[in-house]
């Protein structure tokens, strides 16, 4: 990915269904994927999202809710607020920079139904 400087944190949910090759618990029809992109836009954030899901195996059913942007200065106190129990299994706020310059995409815990 190029370094994109102007990159934002965006943040949204996705309903996802099974696909063929995606990887979900045996009797699962999808799940709920919170999505955490780095893009210049939200309009980009969105379909760099929903073709990484699709590259995963995922079938994109819709997002759920609105989409919001994440200041990274902020970030730490989101996890520690939205996900405590899954912090060691995001990115810390040190790392952030590295994928902001990298435009990365990242997921919270898979909900799965």
């Amino acid at each position: 990915m190029n370094n994109q400087a102007g990159n934002q944190l965006y943040e949204f949910t996705v309903k996802a269904m099974r696909g063929a090759e995606c990887e979900l618990p045996e009797g699962a029809l999808g799940a709920y994927i919170p999505c955490y992109v780095f893009a210049l836009d939200y309009q980009t954030a969105l379909k760099k999202g929903a073709t990484t899901l699709k590259d995963m195996g995922y079938l994109f059913d819709s997002v759920q809710g609105k989409v919001r942007e994440i200041p990274p200065a902020s970030w730490s106190s989101y996890v520690a607020k939205v996900w405590p129990d899954f912090a060691d299994q995001l990115p810390s706020t040190d790392e952030l920079p590295l994928l902001m310059k990298k435009g990365a995409i990242f997921f919270g815990p898979f909900i799965t139904f």
